[in-house]
C-alpha cells in the first residue's frame, strides 16, 4: 500500500468507523472483503466469493447498458456472501467497472478553481458517451502537459449506480462510497507507477493503464476468464497445451500489444514498466504463458502482500483466491 493511501486509510479510522466492507459485483461472482484497523495496520478479517449461476451470466449476452444480473439475483448473491463470511461491519464501499465505467484523460487549460470546475461541467458531454443527465461524473487533475493540465474524467450511468447501492442497502449494509474498479485495484499494489493491469473476469477482461500512479485509461475486452479455466482443465487432462488454451493466450496477448501501442502513440513520454495479471484464481499459469508472447515483464498479483490476515484462512487458499479478491480488498482499503 502506498504511503498516500495509507494516510487516507488511517485518517478515516480516527473517527467512529473502524471497519469497512468492500463489495465487488464482478461479472461472474459477488465478492466481499472486510478490513479493520488493528494495531495501526489494516487487517483482513473475513472474505467470501459467491459464484453466479450460469443462468444469471447468460443475461450478459443480451444486455449492453443494463446490469447483467437482475437486481434480485445480485441481492441473493450478496446476502449469501455476507452470511458465508460472517461480516460484522455495516459500512460498505462498492465499485463500478467494466462497460459501465467511462474513464478518459483529457487536456484542459489552466484556469482559476471556480472557472475550472464550471468549464469541466460544460465540457463533460463532449467526452462522455451517455445521454445528458443520465450519468454521474467526477474528475481529478493528474498532472501537467506543458502549460496545460491533464485531467482524468470518470462517469457511470445513474441507473447502474442506483441499482448497486439499492442492492447493498437491501442486504443490510450502508453504502459509504461508490468507487471505480481501477482505483480499488491500484490500492493493493506497491511500487508500480507505470503499469498495465489485466483484471481477468469470468465474462470479460478489464485493461487499465496507470501513469505516474494515476489511472489514465481503461477498456473492456471480450476475453473471458471462464474460457481460460475450461481450456486449462482440458490441457491438464491431455497433459499438453491445447488449441483452445493457445487461442485464449494469443487473444489476450494481442489485446495487450494493441493497448500498449495505442497508449504509447498517444502519450509519447509515457512508458509501461510491467503488465500485472489479477482477477483470476491461481493465475500463475496464465502469467507464464503471457510472458512468452508480449515484450513487457508480466507478473501475477497478490493483493494481500504486507497485510495482516485472519489466521483461520490457510496460506495456500489465500494464494489461490487472492487475485479474485483484489477489487473487494482495494474497496475496503479506500479510507476517506
Amino acid at each position: 500500500m502506498t504511503w498516500d493511501w495509507w494516510k487516507r486509510f488511517t485518517k478515516l479510522f480516527r473517527g467512529r468507523i473502524t471497519t469497512l466492507v468492500g463489495v465487488d459485483f464482478g461479472n461472474g461472482a459477488v465478492k466481499v472483503a472486510e478490513v479493520s484497523l488493528v494495531g495501526g495496520k489494516p487487517y483482513l478479517r473475513t472474505l467470501a466469493i459467491v459464484e453466479a449461476p450460469r443462468s444469471m451470466l447468460e443475461q450478459e449476452k443480451l444486455e449492453e447498458q443494463e446490469l447483467a444480473i437482475e437486481l434480485a439475483g445480485l441481492k441473493e448473491l450478496l446476502t449469501m456472501a455476507l452470511a458465508q463470511s460472517g461480516v460484522k461491519g455495516k459500512h460498505a464501499v462498492l465499485a463500478v467497472g467494466g462497460h459501465f465505467l467511462f474513464m478518459r484523460e483529457v487536456i484542459f487549460p489552466k484556469l482559476p478553481p471556480e472557472e475550472f470546475a464550471e468549464a469541466i461541467k460544460w465540457d463533460i458531454p463532449k467526452y462522455v458517451p451517455y445521454e445528458p443527465d443520465s450519468y454521474y461524473f467526477d474528475y481529478a487533475v493528474t498532472g501537467k502537459a506543458g502549460d496545460e493540465l491533464r485531467v482524468l474524467i470518470v462517469a457511470a450511468p445513474k441507473v447502474v449506480v442506483g441499482k448497486l447501492t439499492q442492492v447493498v442497502r437491501e442486504a443490510g449494509l450502508t453504502p459509504l462510497a461508490v468507487d471505480i474498479e481501477p482505483l480499488a485495484l491500484y490500492r493493493t499494489m506497491q511500487g508500480v507507477p507505470n503499469a498495465m493491469v489485466l483484471d481477468v473476469g469470468a465474462a470479460s477482461t478489464q485493461i487499465s493503464l496507470f501513469h505516474k500512479s494515476n489511472p489514465v485509461f481503461t477498456r473492456g475486452v471480450q476475453v473471458r476468464g471462464d474460457h481460460f479455466s475450461s481450456a486449462m482443465a482440458l490441457a491438464e487432462k491431455e497433459d499438453a497445451i491445447g488449441e483452445e488454451l493457445d487461442d485464449f493466450v494469443e487473444e489476450l496477448a494481442q489485446e495487450v500489444r494493441r493497448t500498449a501501442q495505442f497508449f504509447t502513440q498517444q502519450n509519447k513520454q509515457a512508458t509501461i514498466d510491467k503488465v500485472i495479471v489479477t482477477g483470476l484464481a491461481d493465475c500463475e499459469k496464465l502469467v507464464s504463458l503471457l510472458r512468452a508472447r508480449v515484450d513487457l515483464p508480466v507478473e501475477g498479483h497478490n493483493p494481500l502482500e504486507g497485510m495482516a490476515v485472519n489466521k483461520s484462512f490457510t496460506k495456500p487458499y489465500l494464494q489461490q483466491i487472492g487475485p479474485q479478491l483484489a477489487v473487494a480488498i482495494g474497496l475496503a482499503l479506500r479510507g476517506e
